[in-house]
């Protein structure tokens, strides 16, 4: 009956905001250009003049749960993403509108599981035959797999096109409810010269145009791409080229082979213009081919960094997820693209590079291909200053650390040098000092109450006056770590050690705050505050302080 084959979607997956993310107008389609993808062995025709769409890592939330004796945490993504990481094999966009999508169909979604999962859970659970898509698999499971993928219900059976028959022993058509859909599934003939090696898998090739489908469409989809599909075997004049996707500089030096790193490395396995470059502590995505030097000196730099990282916010117990994962793009709508809708209170347009907690990872603009400017502001500042986000998370567990905090220490980094040796000089920051003093100078203000009120802040209320905010805060930081260690008595020496040790404790940002200022007078604090940053001798002496 009709009915088997009209599935409908399982969860609500979204699948088409997460690969297809483009304003589409109305464009012929061509396909001209070829890719190899290694490892699968396939040549694939891609759209004319599109670009390769790398994926975000799945979106993680960190979950406080408990059983009525004990307390734990969890990191989970939604199982939708976990499944669709699984299964996909790269993704390309045109600047005309259209995008494409091909994966390999080995899995149908594991429902038992729910919306949301550890990556574990998801593992072990898919692990399970009886999600297994096989060569023999049935043309509902097929469709099954489809409708979920696309987001889109099946809306009658799968129709098979006759095309290419010598290199591909199957092509299949699914009509979707969604008129801007072309979705297929296809598997290779292994009787074929040169593809007794050829997959015997099902791959999918999904297609979202910049207009309604249509016959013209639809023959160019199936002649020009399905009808030019071929394996890179031995006698059809196409051999694999592989990229040289490791650009590492200093290969023989350790390098811990974490989870993180692993999954980093495996999605840009099938883009033939992206390569990485590891470091002990982090990897390097990148499709820009003219940055190797420039992705070579990030890397080197924040490694120098970590050290000075870990002396302002010691690691809280051990994780696997120590690598960081660093994503620098080619161009400026790369970039864009990629960034998308992911953050609320910033627009990535007035950003050189952002540190995404849910994603673990420090995506960089490609404002500039130099290492050597030091200005305030300079690309190699934005990225210390990420840098310090990225380290913080992942020291933390994932906590949620104060903002004054985060903000405060990520400035001050973002004014740090680094001589050759790994030597640190810790110098203010002209833009955030003028601020803080005119304020100061002004005398509109009680710092005592303004003080309080600032260390209370949460992220929205903190960058809803963010010019005023980041100034407190690097000003905050910047004497308790430089000027405050010069006061008699020391009187504030342990107030950063307490913050840190009531976050371990608490895992509550607020109770953190309120431990590490914890029998201060505040009174005296602000006046010592304000006394420093008006004290053209007291800021000397901090300036010259040797280390950090």
């Amino acid at each position: 009956m009709l009915g088997e084959y009209m599935p409908k979607r399982t969860f609500s997956y979204f699948f088409l905001t997460l690969i297809f993310a483009v304003n589409a107008y109305a464009a012929p389609l061509r396909f001209v250009s070829e890719t190899k993808l290694d490892g699968i062995g396939i040549i694939l025709p891609v759209f004319a003049g599109a670009r390769e769409n790398p994926p975000k890592p799945v979106m993680l939330t960190r979950w406080i749960l408990s059983d009525g004796r004990s307390t734990w945490t969890e990191e989970r993504a939604s199982v939708a993403e976990l499944w669709i990481e699984a299964q996909l094999v790269a993704s390309w966009l045109h600047p005309n509108g259209h995008s494409m999508v091909m994966a390999q169909m080995t899995k149908l979604p594991p429902y038992s599981l729910g919306e949301q999962a550890t990556r574990e859970m998801f593992e072990k659970e898919l692990y399970d035959f009886r999600y297994d898509v096989q060569e023999d698999s049935s043309y509902s499971m097929l469709a099954e797999w489809m409708a979920t993928f696309c987001g889109a219900d099946i809306i009658r059976a799968p129709e098979l096109v006759p095309v290419n028959r010598s290199r591909l022993a199957k092509v299949l058509f699914f009509e979707t409810a969604d008129p801007a859909l072309y979705a297929f599934a296809f598997r290779l003939n292994p009787s074929y010269p040169g593809q007794a090696t050829a997959s015997r898998e099902w791959f999918a090739v999904i297609l979202r145009i910049a207009d309604e489908r249509d016959d013209p469409s639809y023959k160019t989809v199936v002649n020009d791409l399905f009808g030019k599909i071929k394996s890179t075997g031995m006698f059809d004049g196409t051999r694999a080229v592989s990229a040289k996707k490791n650009r590492s500089r200093n290969v023989n030096r350790p390098i811990h082979e974490a989870a993180a790193r692993l999954r980093a490395r495996r999605s840009i396995k099938y883009l033939s213009t992206w390569w990485y470059m590891d470091s002990p502590c982090y990897i390097m995505l990148s499709n820009n081919n003219t940055a190797e030097k420039f992705a070579g000196e990030i890397l080197e730099e924040l490694e120098m960094m970590r050290p000075y990282y870990e002396m302002a916010a010691p690691k809280f117990g051990s994780s696997d997820d120590t690598v960081s994962v660093i994503r620098l793009f080619n161009d400026d709508e790369g970039y864009l693209t990629y960034l998308g809708n992911d953050f609320n209170m910033m627009d990535p347009n007035m950003t050189g590079g952002i540190f995404s907690s849910a994603r673990r990872e420090l995506v960089i603009r490609p404002i500039s291909s130099s290492m050597k400017a030091t200005r305030e502001g300079s690309i190699r500042g934005v990225i210390k200053h990420e840098g310090f986000h990225q380290y913080l998370f992942m020291a933390t567990g994932g906590l949620s650390a104060s903002a004054w905090l985060n903000e405060g220490f990520a400035c001050l980094f973002e004014n740090c040098e680094l001589d050759r040796y790994g030597n640190i000089e810790v110098m203010e920051s002209r833009r955030h000092a003028d601020i803080l003093t005119d304020m100061i100078k002004r005398g509109r203000y009680d710092w005592k109450e303004l003080l309080i009120s600032h260390l209370q802040l949460d992220y929205d209320e903190f960058y809803a006056n963010s010019k005023i905010n980041y100034s407190i805060a690097w000003g905050l930081v910047y004497y308790l770590v430089r000027g405050a260690p010069e006061e008699r008595g020391k009187p504030y020496a342990h107030v950063l050690d307490n913050y840190f040790n009531e976050l371990a404790r608490t895992g509550k940002a607020v109770d953190a705050t309120a431990g590490a200022f914890s029998g201060i007078n505040m009174k005296k604090f602000s006046d010592d505050f304000t006394s420093f940053w008006t004290t053209t001798k007291k800021r000397q002496d901090a300036k010259r302080r040797k280390g950090f």
